[in-house]
């Protein structure tokens, strides 16, 4: 086998390694092991590093701050965002931008950052709306309804996740299932139920990629 062969096959077995190696994380998260799910997730950035794969890179860092935010590690989960967002902007993946913009601000509502929360949504909604990603537009809708349920402005929070509803229609009956999950929450909180920040309702923008 020529050096150049050599090198594309040890490329080829390293994209093996990373993808095995993120499945096994996703397993460990599925089951509640986070530090297990981490340490994979770990493993595989180190890989892709390695091979130059900003995209996947980017992937992973991603999947660690949905653990880490799982965890309540939340000042971690903030940079983990940060990061694959940075790899995202790179190489110019509008919606890997998109969706993390959008992971990083539900971070940001947990963590009270209220203002801050508010700019990532809404640059995360400006890119779903110019990819005319619907799946990623309920998402994005979605996540400023709870940011406003979480500043007391439940009217506006309700139009947005009946808008959010609107944009499922055809994407699968798992994310509607989750915007209408969204949707009993605020009723719940409109009703006086106890609340507080936090993840208003079981979803995230971008889960954690299976590659």
């Amino acid at each position: 086998m020529s050096p150049r062969s050599q090198s594309f096959a040890k490329l080829g077995d390293q994209r093996d390694a990373s993808r095995s190696l993120n499945n096994l994380g996703n397993v460990a998260n599925d089951i509640g092991d986070f530090p297990k799910a981490m340490k994979y997730y770990e493993q595989t950035l180190a890989i892709d590093r390695e091979t130059g794969s900003k995209e996947w890179s980017g992937r992973r860092a991603r999947n660690m701050a949905n653990v880490l935010d799982s965890m309540s590690d939340l000042s971690n989960a903030r940079k983990k965002n940060e990061e694959g967002l940075a790899m995202f902007r790179e190489v110019g993946d509008q919606r890997g931008t998109a969706s993390t913009l959008g992971n990083l601000g539900n971070v940001l509502i947990e963590m009270g950052e209220l203002t801050a929360a508010r700019q990532r949504l809404d640059e995360g909604m400006d890119i779903q709306k110019q990819t005319g990603y619907r799946r990623g537009q309920a998402y994005a809708l979605n996540n400023l309804a709870d940011l406003l349920t979480v500043s007391g402005d439940f009217s506006e929070a309700r139009k947005l996740a009946e808008q959010s509803a609107g944009a499922a229609k055809g994407t699968g009956r798992k994310h509607q299932r989750g915007v209408l999950a969204a949707g009993v929450g605020m009723d719940r909180i409109q009703r006086g139920a106890p609340h507080g920040r936090g993840k208003l309702s079981a979803r995230r923008n971008a889960g954690l990629s299976k590659r």
